[in-house]
């Protein structure tokens, strides 16, 4: 299990910050796309219009955010922001997205 000093190495790393732009970009086009009948689609959709418009801005909130999976942070304490990471971070970032949002759905 990571510890928390892994965990903020993790959401301070610099080499983090191209990869995560880019999976949360790639998740606000698929949320933006999503049925207004979606679950949260208005919390959803308002994050996804946050994040096309000012992706670095929150940066700091999905790094923190994903910071909390412990595979991600545990291959990133061994191999650094390597294939290992990269292979989760987009499901890592699809399963903060409600969180980050606000958006109350329904377990």
């Amino acid at each position: 299990m990571a510890t928390l000093l892994q965990s903020a190495a993790y959401a301070n790393d610099p080499d983090l910050v191209p990869p995560l732009m880019a999976a949360m970009a790639r998740a606000a086009v698929d949320v933006a796309a999503e049925a207004d009948s979606t679950d949260g689609h208005d919390n959803r959709f308002g994050l996804a219009v946050q994040v096309l418009n000012n992706t670095a801005g929150l940066v700091p909130a999905f790094a923190w955010a994903t910071s909390t999976n412990a595979t991600v942070v545990d291959n990133h304490a061994v191999h650094g922001i390597g294939a290992e990471v990269l292979t989760d971070l987009q499901f890592v970032v699809n399963s903060v997205w409600n969180a980050i949002a606000g958006a109350d759905v329904p377990s």
